[in-house]
């Protein structure tokens, strides 16, 4: 019933569930008439279907949905319930969204706004952030919904909590930065910037936010089966770590005439992307595929990737090796709805695209083609099969060349894992 709150969350313990009966509960105190839900554009149809599954088991209860629909009208009496796609506020004018930003204006004592992956606001640089807060001022009963308010360091969660209300950070983000946030100046060949380094006075920052913040993790409040983690490791082909040995020599050869420069992330990038680019064409990798599905013939199978070129490759061999399976793509443009992807078989998904917010917790086996750096790729796509309600132990493996960049990856995500 607090004004401002936020479900920080773990992924699976159920944070969807916790809003539909907190604003049920609001409503039938007559304090509530409208529910403004913002998520992201793969969550959009979850939650419609949540809460038709979770409220038609309320006896009595009488609610509406509006979702993609160019017409916005009240109906007394009923909770009136308005989906939002979080993208549409990084683009231009769209009728629906400005017909419930204008809902939200004239019933801002009535509405409860609810934030799912409040962390897509974590820059309050950009568009999106500014939008999202600027249709929530004003709105009196407002919730975020995440796993945790701080994926990369302590500055993300300013414009999170600034959404939620402007006096639990009451002042601009310069100062929150002065407050709590460790910086140090960098310099390369276009200028300096100031990047974060570390966090202080958390001691502050925890007694700010505990009174509006609930955080759990999933092992806290359920017993779950447990995880099976395996590293399968294999060899590049002759040819293939010629090519992979040739494209180091030439890296560290480009990198020794810039001894006393800096290198640029976008210049190490581009040459890592090609290194895994030799990696992906490797036929041990299919084969280690192969090995770990035959393991599981009974299960069903996602394998993550995060490269194209590796989702077209699987495209074209996954129907000759499994010929009696149902596959299904994710990733590329791939229309296919993601809400319906449990019939499946077999799931080739990109990380990028369906790392969050998905429940897949049908699928008992993760294989990882290769990792991305990113920690929060790391726990969120794990998450998709390990959530409330699995039942069965859930195995993740892990591909990996030896001497190559994949070992390097997964050193790197250890050295994350520590940190977290």
């Amino acid at each position: 019933g607090k004004h401002h709150f936020a479900y920080l969350m773990g992924t699976g313990t159920g944070k969807t569930y916790v809003a539909l009966e907190e604003a049920r509960r609001l409503f039938d105190q007559s304090l509530v008439e409208v529910l403004v839900v913002i998520a992201p554009k793969v969550l959009c149809l979850q939650w419609q279907q949540a809460i038709d599954t979770y409220y038609n088991n309320i006896k009595n209860f009488n609610y509406k949905v509006n979702y993609r629909r160019p017409v916005i009208r009240l109906i007394a009496d009923k909770l009136n319930i308005f989906i939002l796609n979080i993208e549409a506020f990084s683009m231009g004018a769209n009728k629906y969204v400005s017909m419930v930003k204008l809902l939200m204006e004239h019933e801002h004592d009535t509405t409860m706004l609810v934030l799912d992956e409040s962390h897509k606001i974590k820059s309050m640089a950009s568009k999106r952030t500014k939008q999202i807060i600027k249709a929530g001022r004003g709105v009196k009963y407002k919730r975020i919904l995440s796993g945790s308010a701080v994926t990369e360091n302590i500055e993300n969660a300013y414009s999170q909590y600034r959404f939620l209300s402007d006096t639990i950070f009451p002042y601009n983000l310069e100062t929150f930065m002065h407050h709590f946030v460790v910086t140090r100046k960098m310099y390369n060949p276009y200028g300096s910037y100031v990047t974060s380094t570390g966090s202080k006075n958390l001691d502050i920052f925890t007694s700010i936010v505990s009174p509006c913040t609930y955080s759990i993790a999933i092992e806290d409040c359920t017993a779950l089966p447990d995880k099976i983690y395996t590293t399968i490791t294999t060899d590049l082909s002759p040819s293939n770590r010629k090519a992979y040995d040739k494209l180091v020599d030439d890296f560290i050869y480009s990198l020794a005439g810039q001894e006393d420069e800096e290198i640029l992330v976008p210049f190490a990038l581009s040459r890592f992307h090609k290194f895994h680019e030799i990696i992906s064409r490797d036929d041990s990798k299919y084969e280690a595929i192969d090995q770990i599905m035959d393991q599981h013939q009974d299960k069903k199978v996602i394998i993550w990737l995060s490269h194209l070129n590796e989702l077209a490759m699987l495209r074209a061999l996954l129907p000759l090796k499994c010929p009696s399976k149902k596959i299904g793509y994710v990733g590329g443009g791939d229309s296919r709805d993601l809400s319906r992807v449990e019939d499946l078989d077999i799931l080739v998904m990109l990380m990028q695209t369906g790392s969050h917010g998905l429940n897949l917790q049908r699928f008992s086996v993760n294989i990882y083609f290769n990792r991305m750096y990113s920690m929060e790729m790391k726990l969120q796509s794990e998450a998709r099969t390990y959530r409330l309600g699995t039942k069965e132990k859930v195995f993740y493996y892990d591909i990996v060349c030896i001497d190559t960049i994949d070992e390097m990856v997964q050193e790197i995500l250890k050295n994350k894992t520590v940190l977290v």
